[in-house]
């Protein structure tokens, strides 16, 4: 979908990209790794849902760094696996592939 804004008096010409979750080669993945918090190591293991793993890597690095304030050298992501959908119970996951 296309669209023109008039923005300050300038027409922008903005493309509006649909995203759709079923039109891509999404999968399933399981997370393991350790997250330094203060002086002690936190182990972590989380489902996501990506197209790739180096997808899955920014997004474990982007969820620890906005939610915990944890900067990059202190995330370690020992293993990403890909998984069946069914083994998840995490609502990212269940809700993603709830219609397939």
């Amino acid at each position: 979908m296309y669209r023109i804004l008039n923005i300050f008096g300038i027409a922008v010409f903005v493309a509006f990209i649909s995203k759709s979750k079923f039109g891509r080669n999404m999968q399933a993945y399981r997370i393991d790794g350790v997250v330094r918090q203060g002086k002690t190591n936190q182990d972590f293991c989380i489902d996501l849902v990506a197209e790739n793993e180096d997808q899955v890597r920014e997004k474990v690095y982007s969820n620890f760094g906005s939610r915990h304030g944890a900067k990059r050298r202190y995330i370690t992501i020992n293993s990403i696996t890909s998984i069946d959908p069914s083994e998840s119970s995490a609502p990212v996951v269940v809700s993603h592939f709830r219609d397939k």
